[in-house]
């Protein structure tokens, strides 16, 4: 069993923050997303009937679209990987910092 947790027990970061950010990039969210749907139509494509595909003029619009969909997907998570997202570092609190007092102003010079 772990120690029990005090107000001021730290709460360890389970991931480092440049992972955290990465998985909330609006990029992985895309990628993922037609990552998913390009799967499923490019599925869809490869099972479709003959006769589906006549009457899209010979054209397997469910199988180009899927795998349009997947190089989308692709371009996305490549962006992320080679342009990875910008994560700021945190302010530290210190001492320094609590010798002001509660009024918000910073400690008076010596």
């Amino acid at each position: 069993m772990s120690e029990p947790r005090t107000p001021d027990t730290p709460v360890p970061a389970t991931q480092p923050p440049e992972r955290r950010a990465r998985l909330l990039d609006l990029r992985f969210v895309i990628s993922l997303m037609f990552a998913i749907f390009g799967i499923l139509v490019t599925i869809a494509g490869l099972t479709a009937p003959p006769d589906q595909i006549e009457r899209a003029a010979g054209i397997n619009i469910s199988l180009w679209t899927g795998l349009a969909m997947l190089a989308l997907s692709a371009g996305m998570g490549l962006w992320l990987v080679l342009a990875p997202p910008d994560v700021p570092e945190g302010h530290v609190v210190d001492e320094s910092d609590l010798e002001g007092g509660t009024s918000g102003q910073p400690p008076a010079a010596p």
